[in-house]
């Protein structure tokens, strides 16, 4: 709940309401944190505004209001949100330690994003490099990476047959967490949307990506991690695939998207 006595935002006024922030975040009150700054109108919001909220956003999420922990149903939605904002703020956050930090807390908490959450960590580590929470990130996420590989493992090898991926279970292969259905997931393609991008891409699209995206088309794998006989950038023994580009071209992660081929 927030105070009835506290400082509503405005640009004269600015530093007694990051002061207020900054007592409520010592003192665990993030939801407040969250209200307050939902008040302040888009066009007063800047930098410092967005980190702050983001900051707001990932403690709620991370170690909730007085160390109780935030709901599971909460979790991926505030993190989506602070993923946004600090997106909204990428031009002058880049080249910042701070922001790289905020971007790996906001990665490193949804199921399977591990690897972005790793990116932004090793930027951070290199702006920073007397930070030691930042090596500390980047190890937890290859240990989750790892445990993945592991669980892919011990699963039974795939037998190819006449149907493509016909034994593929796709109950358990896509994480449909709301970051995955806003960014990549879109409706099946039909026939002639086929046609229209391989004849944009130059190729032909293989048949079994076709049917898997005919079933769902784009998303992020649960997981996230493949094994490889060969090193790759990532590992020594497996390669990171943090989502799946569907057919079309409405959402920036997909093949004709502004993030596609």
């Amino acid at each position: 709940m927030v105070d009835t006595d506290y400082n509503p935002y405005t640009s004269q006024n600015a530093e007694a309401f990051y002061d207020q922030l900054k007592r409520w975040n010592d003192e665990d009150e993030y939801t407040c944190c969250i209200q307050v700054m939902n008040a302040v109108p888009a066009d007063q919001r800047d930098y410092l505004f967005a980190y702050a909220l983001a900051r707001a956003l990932e403690n709620y999420t991370i170690i909730g209001d007085h160390e109780e922990g935030a709901p599971n149903y909460k979790r991926d939605k505030a993190l989506l949100r602070a993923i946004e904002v600090l997106e909204a703020v990428r031009e002058e956050g880049q080249g910042k330690a701070e922001w790289n930090m905020r971007m790996a807390y906001a990665y490193q908490y949804p199921h399977g994003q591990e690897v972005e959450a790793l990116h932004y960590a090793r930027r951070w580590a290199e702006l920073y490099p007397e930070d030691e929470k930042a090596p500390a990130v980047i190890r937890e996420c290859k240990a989750e990476m790892k445990k993945l590989q592991g669980s892919r493992r011990k699963k039974a090898k795939f037998v190819p047959g006449d149907t493509p991926l016909e034994e593929f279970d796709l109950n358990n292969f896509w994480d449909d967490n709301e970051y995955a259905l806003k960014e990549y997931v879109r409706e099946p393609p039909s026939d002639e949307l086929i046609v229209r991008v391989e004849k944009e891409m130059g190729y032909k699209l293989p048949a079994s990506y076709i049917w898997l995206m005919k079933q769902h088309n784009g998303g992020i794998p649960v997981n996230t991690c493949s094994p490889t006989n060969e090193s790759t950038c990532w590992e020594e023994d497996h390669v990171a695939i943090t989502g799946i580009f569907g057919i079309g071209r409405e959402k920036a992660h997909a093949l004709c998207g502004n993030l596609g081929s």
